[in-house]
């Protein structure tokens, strides 16, 4: 449960342009649901999410989180609170890009102190299985769509168990189709925990969302319940409908063929099986490429109208998660890094990195050298050894003796 009492934010206090953000919000969320915060931009609705996880702070005012009550902001009591019981997911990503998708949710794991490498393998499957994205785990980040990301995106904040999840505009960057899954994965995790949901998007909450509040100008103006489950429109494009297509022929009792241009009279289609390999020859047919489609193919080929489509949630994955036995607390935590891991993913960034700027990180690697030789020679001028220029050691007082005429 999550209770705000009096939050008061304002930006460039005293000032002549100050902004006061949020205008004394009183808020309490349950400890489960979908909630959606809506309004426009500007509206405040990213700065009281951001207040709720302790990514910002308010100027007044009290935040509850469980059992922890924080009239006072400190950032260790925050940071201890969203790394075990708050999940984070943004609009953006945020995914190590040159990493693979296991990497990047198993370094969550390491940061909250897991180190069992067999608790890590189990933890990372589980969580990319509830949302259908384990058969991507080798695969590195960047070579994702940005559907794919996010749902990783989603998996990384649900490896640790939180029991708050967050999520700042996490389908502003999607199409509908893919919009359409990710809520609906945010929508299944909401039966067991509180998701807490920015958006701009009106129709989207009252589709999706359990309760909706409306921001305007620093305060809540609107707090209900949707009376009814209104229609959210989704395509995507890697979805094509085989009954839209004008031009069917059947060129076998096991091969038809669907297009939106006809077959050419003399076309010559070969279909050859070999060794495992599927080769497709093709002639006098006017051809862009040629792709072929198996089971890692993202593109779905469906014996339907999309006109006469229900909007159905069959393929929706039903998210059902585990809980996570969290290690008891070290005073000392290893790191997650290595020097070794370091110095091989500074290697790999280098290698991998473009022409242009190899020669710039060469350029303040050589720069850096420079820098640091100026500065130990620096030292050696100041720090001088008595020893080097002294014949006897500096305590030593002679006396001569001379005889005055």
């Amino acid at each position: 449960m999550i209770r705000l009492l009096n939050i008061d934010k304002r930006y460039r206090k005293k000032r002549r342009n100050e902004l006061h953000v949020l205008k004394d919000i009183d808020l309490t969320l349950p400890e489960q649901g979908l909630i959606a915060l809506v309004g426009a931009s500007g509206s405040g609705k990213t700065t009281l999410l951001n207040i709720m996880s302790g990514m910002d702070a308010a100027d007044s005012g009290t935040v509850k989180i469980g059992d922890v009550v924080l009239d006072k902001y400190c950032t260790r009591v925050f940071d201890l609170l969203r790394s075990e019981h708050i999940g984070m997911v943004f609009q953006n990503y945020y995914l190590l890009e040159d990493r693979t998708v296991q990497d990047n949710i198993a370094l969550t794991l390491r940061m909250i102190g897991i180190e069992d490498q067999t608790i890590i393998e189990n933890r990372t499957a589980h969580v990319l299985e509830a949302v259908r994205m384990h058969k991507y785990a080798p695969r590195v980040a960047s070579q994702l769509s940005g559907g794919q990301q996010q749902r990783v995106a989603i998996a990384r904040a649900l490896a640790k168990d939180p029991a708050v999840l967050l999520a700042d505009e996490p389908t502003g960057n999607l199409d509908s189709k893919n919009t359409f899954d990710i809520m609906n994965i945010l929508r299944h995790i909401a039966q067991t925990k509180l998701v807490v949901l920015v958006t701009h998007e009106r129709d989207l909450a009252n589709h999706f969302a359990d309760r909706i509040i409306e921001i305007e100008d620093g305060r809540i103006i609107d707090d209900v319940e949707p009376e009814t489950s209104s229609a959210y429109r989704h395509t995507r494009d890697t979805d094509i409908y085989l009954r839209d297509l004008p031009v069917k022929e059947t060129l076998g009792e096991r091969i038809t063929y669907y297009g939106d241009v006809a077959l050419e009279e003399d076309a010559d289609i070969r279909l050859v099986h070999k060794n495992g390999t599927l080769y497709i020859g093709i002639r006098k047919q006017p051809l862009k490429k040629v792709v072929v489609l198996d089971k890692q193919s993202e593109v779905h080929l469906l014996d339907a109208s999309e006109a006469d489509r229900a909007e159905s949630e069959e393929t929706v994955p039903a998210v059902t998660l585990k809980p996570l036995e969290k290690p008891k607390k070290k005073r000392f935590k290893n790191p997650v890094y290595d020097v070794a891991t370091i110095v091989r993913q500074t290697l790999s960034s280098l290698l991998t990195a473009p022409f242009g700027r190899r020669i710039v990180y060469l350029a303040f690697f050589f720069g850096a050298m420079v820098v640091a030789n100026a500065v130990s020679t620096l030292f050696n001028v100041i720090t001088v050894d008595d020893a080097e220029f002294m014949t006897m050691p500096k305590n030593t007082l002679v006396i001569e003796d001379r005889d005055v005429e």
